[in-house]
């Protein structure tokens, strides 16, 4: 300490400043740069994190409570699903779709039943379906690089591309496709037992969720199906699995592995079938489909 007194003495007799004169200096240069005039000093004890209270209720109390929470539920559900509750209990119907296929569980689909005739991941540059366009109407396109068969609908139009196979007896058709994020209003679908423009069976999904299912029969459009909401579709920009069995007098219409509908007595014979995209609204649709499988029954084929 002596010697450090001594050095400051002998620096303020060189300069002619006192030590205050110093620390008056420094104080002025930090405040002409916009910081304290002297530098903050470490706090002699360091500061800690808050003490949290302890829980209002024991552990062992909470868990109990927990406990009781978890058997109501049980109990309320077990009665909801055996329609034990009282009248005036509101059941949980929220989330199921107005079709009465909409709740149905996943079915699995044996592949051991269909043998694969017809594939296409739009990987190459050939494909069996059209390629072209109608001004105003539609357009339909491979793009290889993208492995996607993408087809353009203009608003309120509907587009198809058939695989041209004649011979059809019992068979699985299935697609991957997807509706553009950017054109919700846009759907697609699977066209069977055509006959010809004006005269076949089409299952659609659109962007919002939903699935519908229509007949063309000559100038008039029946509903088969109406729009209905379900739960297991994917909206606009994430892909749904579509398919359609047909054993030649029964039709079965799936979504997502989900049955969705039913016709036991089509009103058209087997014909040629492939893949749709229509437009609602006011905005070009655009429709991406990632691949399609035409599976032979096999019971059909021996």
């Amino acid at each position: 300490m002596a010697v450090t007194t001594m050095i400051e003495k002998a620096k303020s007799a060189d300069t002619g400043q006192t030590p205050s004169d110093d620390l008056d200096l420094r104080a002025r240069k930090r405040m002409e740069v916009g910081l304290a005039p002297t530098r903050p000093t470490a706090k002699a004890i360091p500061l800690r994190p808050p003490d949290y209270q302890a829980l209002p209720l024991p552990p062992v109390l909470l868990a109990l409570f927990l406990v009781g929470i978890v058997l109501v539920t049980a109990v309320l559900l077990a009665a909801n699903l055996s329609g034990g509750l009282p009248s005036w209990w509101p059941t949980w119907t929220g989330l199921a779709a107005t079709g009465n296929s909409s709740t149905a569980p996943p079915v699995n689909l044996p592949a051991q039943d269909y043998a694969l005739r017809l594939a296409d991941d739009f990987s190459q540059s050939n494909s069996p379906l059209m390629q072209g366009s109608r001004p105003n109407e539609w357009r339909t396109e491979l793009l290889p690089a993208e492995s996607v068969y993408a087809i353009e609908v203009s608003p309120n139009h509907l587009a198809w591309s058939l695989l041209g196979l004649t011979d059809l007896q019992g068979y699985r058709l299935q697609t991957s496709v997807l509706v553009s994020d950017q054109t919700p209003g846009g759907y697609a679908g699977l066209i069977i037992r055509y006959q010809d423009e004006r005269h076949f069976y089409l299952l659609s999904v659109d962007g919002n969720g939903r699935y519908q299912i229509q007949q063309q029969d000559g100038d008039e459009v029946i509903t088969v199906q109406p729009w209905v909401m379900a739960p297991f579709l994917n909206r606009a920009g994430s892909a749904n699995l579509l398919t359609i069995e047909d054993d030649g007098s029964r039709v079965l219409f799936y979504g997502n592995n989900m049955l969705v509908a039913e016709i036991s007595a089509p009103a058209y014979p087997l014909g040629f079938v492939g893949l749709a995209g229509g437009a609602q609204g006011q905005a070009v649709a655009d429709i991406r489909f990632d691949w399609f499988q035409l599976y032979d029954a096999i019971s059909a084929s021996e």
